[in-house]
């Protein structure tokens, strides 16, 4: 499946892949795609705490595990690699509550 990040419709592919995954669970959501960026959202919720009410640091994980992995399959026909990730290192600098 290779995604023409010039077409109108491609927002609505992507979202619908994902709302049966971790990502969609979480309510993340591509908004927009480019060569060099994408762009998701997620509304925190309790869904996406830790305890102490703050977003759990594994959240912001997934959500950058899931932006590198949807912008390294822009371009690529997914009918015939798909590409995926393997590592992924992070550290939480700041906190975030909404």
């Amino acid at each position: 499946m290779f995604i023409d990040i010039e077409s109108d419709d491609w927002k609505e592919k992507v979202n619908a892949v994902i709302e049966n995954t971790a990502a969609g669970h979480l309510g993340i959501r591509i908004v927009e795609v480019g060569l060099d960026h994408v762009v998701l959202e997620m509304t925190i919720t309790d869904k996406s705490r830790q305890p102490l009410g703050m977003l759990h640091g594994g959240v912001s994980m997934l959500i950058a595990e899931t932006a590198a992995s949807m912008h390294a399959g822009v371009g690529v026909d997914l009918s015939q690699k798909v590409p995926v990730g393997i590592e992924i290192n992070g550290t939480h600098v700041n906190s975030a509550t909404s």
